[in-house]
């Protein structure tokens, strides 16, 4: 029996160890992927999950028989079980029908594109219903090959985890989990101890430029954006998106800003803030956009406190600049864990405005001069 996969130069090493557990009989039940956002792992994933459940006699997957057939990804149609993260209405949420339909919605996109970062809701959790539903499923008695997918399985709470953990530890016959996460350490000790594991490697310069390439991306920056997405091929996707660039530039400025000796130039960062919200595709999008740019700013104030070479290159003057990496990595750190604190504030009835002035402030001065009490701990409508 031949197994195939489709893996780039840097991932051949994974490709064989697959292969060889795979034509040896000895393919664990429970296997973790691990590996950075948007690095191919829920890819691989599905490609294991085709090979898995694939009856042809020579080659798997074939792409020809009844089960390979029935992968129709634009549909979110596939003989796997899926586990995901869900947000939404609570109550709503207690309904299976509810639940089997939002993941069929957010399976769809990620199974048409399984290099997208942002292919399940930012606040969505694994839910404990969610896992019992598979867990249900799993249970009747079916001859064929069944593959979970738990995609993002460090978003499980603990119930969910612990929901999964007593299936992990005896395995259904002819039932596979693929888990994958890029964050291991926020998965129960417990679940990873029952899980085999495979790292995938970052991808090199060529393989970011021939990933984006195929989709008709610019790579002009191509150093550029290999460097901020860390190696990652769904990363830099992101980062070459019109509304990242903008998020980037307003996180610089609001760095500069809360350096500056005068507030002169904050109504014009509101504005300009403001206008980026109008234009993005969701409410979201923009505030998200600048925390995850912020923190690679301040990664890269960090670097430069090092020593380090920065990865935000066409910012380095300006934040080589700034008296925060001058003031130590202490003050570096503290201004990271503010930024973390914030976060949270986000997505509430508070304006978001408000929140990074409030963050701002509290850079700048130690304490906050906004009071964020006011704030829903509802999210909005």
């Amino acid at each position: 029996m031949e197994y195939r996969f489709e893996l780039p130069p840097s991932q051949q090493r994974v490709a064989e160890r697959l292969k060889t557990a795979l034509e040896s009989g000895g393919f664990p039940q429970a296997l973790l992927i691990t590996g950075g956002a948007g690095v191919g792992k829920r890819a691989l994933a599905m490609q294991l999950a085709r090979a898995l459940t694939c009856v042809d006699d020579e080659v798997r997957p074939c792409g020809k028989c009844p089960y390979c057939r029935a992968v129709r990804p634009e549909k979110g149609e596939s003989p796997w079980l899926w586990v995901v993260p869900l947000a939404g209405d609570a109550e709503k949420l207690e309904k299976e029908e509810v639940r089997l339909e939002l993941t069929q919605k957010a399976v769809a996109p990620s199974m048409v594109d399984p290099w997208d970062v942002e292919a399940f809701p930012s606040k969505g959790t694994v839910r404990v219903e969610s896992v019992r539903d598979v867990l249900r499923e799993l249970g009747r008695k079916d001859v064929r090959t069944r593959v979970v997918l738990v995609p993002e399985a460090d978003r499980m709470a603990a119930s969910s985890a612990n929901a999964l953990l007593k299936t992990l530890e005896e395995v259904p016959e002819n039932c596979y989990f693929v888990l994958t996460t890029s964050h291991a350490a926020d998965l129960l000790p417990t679940v990873l101890s029952r899980c085999a594991k495979i790292h995938l490697p970052d991808a090199t310069v060529a393989e970011v430029g021939e990933f984006l390439e195929r989709r008709g991306i610019s790579v002009e920056r191509l150093d550029q954006l290999w460097a901020l997405a860390g190696g990652s091929p769904g990363q830099a996707a992101l980062m070459s998106r019109e509304s990242v660039a903008s998020a980037r530039s307003l996180a610089m400025g609001l760095l500069e800003w809360t350096a500056a000796d005068t507030s002169l130039d904050l109504a014009g960062w509101w504005s300009d803030f403001s206008a980026a919200r109008k234009k993005s595709e969701t409410d979201e999008e923009t505030p998200r956009f600048v925390v995850s740019a912020l923190a690679s700013l301040l990664d890269d104030l960090m670097r430069i406190v090092s020593g380090l070479p920065v990865r935000n290159s066409e910012y380095e003057e300006r934040l080589r600049a700034l008296p925060f990496a001058r003031r130590g990595a202490d003050v570096v750190r503290f201004m990271h864990s503010e930024l973390l604190k914030m976060e949270r504030h986000l997505g509430h009835s508070v304006a978001p405005e408000r929140v990074f002035l409030a963050l701002a402030l509290k850079w700048r001065n130690d304490s906050p001069r906004l009071d964020l009490s006011l704030a829903s701990e509802e999210p909005r409508k």
